[in-house]
């Protein structure tokens, strides 16, 4: 299917486009592809296929989980075919936007082609629309109003690059789907703390989703981290804020901390955990 696909698509000789895991992360096994590439390295379908299998088929994962279902994303380029027009800083950007409780908090914008350690910069987004009890912007206004630029860390330069990259409109042409998308993915997935990544910019493409994940490995500022607990009647380190009737109490511990207390009420030695598969049967070839 995969081969085929890239032929009907035209995709390689004339086309660029990406191979990527539907579930990993860290950019492992994703396979960029350009014309010039394609014919510089006497790249086929075949061999594409080839490079796939090695990671699709592989034991564990970059992060070292099972998955249920293993599969392959193909896509066309994002940036294929923009004009000169949409380049970086006032165009195409991938985005990273940490959701608490379905509404949008925080995002880190990046360059795409992606340079080390910089093009890229942090937004905070103001405390009066995490809590959700504001209504939409009216037409005109200042979507988020007291969204800020933050340092970010391993980003040269973030708040030069965040003022030239006109914040405001950037949010303003995002705020209604990235709220109601922000709103859906939360309610979806049951999930108080997600990231929704995607690319923007595009003058023909709108916007496009590369990946939704739980962000518990990402170090976000203090202050998003006291809001969240905050949410729940629970300051820093599980200090109390006056919770509510009901609350549940929240505390920041590591995730070694949650994993050994989960097996030991399921009754699994953590070494079992660690070297066995309890959702792939029989195992993937190796």
């Amino acid at each position: 299917r995969l081969i085929e696909a890239l032929r009907r698509h035209r995709l390689g000789p004339t086309r660029a486009f990406v191979v990527k895991p539907a579930s990993d992360g860290t950019n492992w096994g994703v396979l960029l592809m350009t014309p010039s590439k394609w014919s510089a390295g006497n790249w086929t379908g075949e061999r594409v296929a080839d490079e796939v299998e090695k990671w699709l088929f592989a034991r564990l994962s970059s992060w070292g989980q099972w998955y249920e279902h293993r599969g392959v994303l193909v896509q066309r380029l994002y940036t294929d075919d923009a004009p000169a027009s949409a380049a970086w800083p006032h165009g195409i950007a991938e985005l990273n936007v940490l959701v608490q409780k379905g509404e949008p908090t925080h995002v880190r914008v990046m360059a795409i082609p992606k340079p080390k350690g910089d093009g890229c910069f942090d937004v905070l987004l103001p405390p009066s629309r995490r809590r959700g009890s504001e209504a939409s912007p009216a037409e005109g206004a200042q979507p988020w109003p007291g969204a800020r630029c933050i340092p970010a860390p391993n980003c040269a330069d973030s708040m030069a690059a965040c003022k030239n990259y006109s914040v405001p409109r950037l949010l303003k042409k995002l705020e209604p789907q990235l709220s109601q998308q922000a709103s859906l993915l939360a309610s979806v997935f049951g999930a108080d703390w997600l990231r929704l990544d995607f690319f923007y910019g595009h003058p023909r493409r709108g916007w496009l989703i590369s990946e939704v994940s739980y962000p518990s490995h990402h170090d976000y500022p203090q202050e998003i981290r006291d809001a969240w607990l905050a949410g729940y009647g629970y300051g820093r380190e599980g200090a109390p804020l006056e919770p509510s009737a009901g609350a549940t109490p929240m505390l920041q511990v590591s995730g070694e901390c949650v994993a050994d207390s989960l097996l030991k009420l399921v009754g699994v030695p953590p070494v079992t955990f660690a070297t066995s598969c309890f959702l792939c049967h029989p195992l993937p070839p190796l």
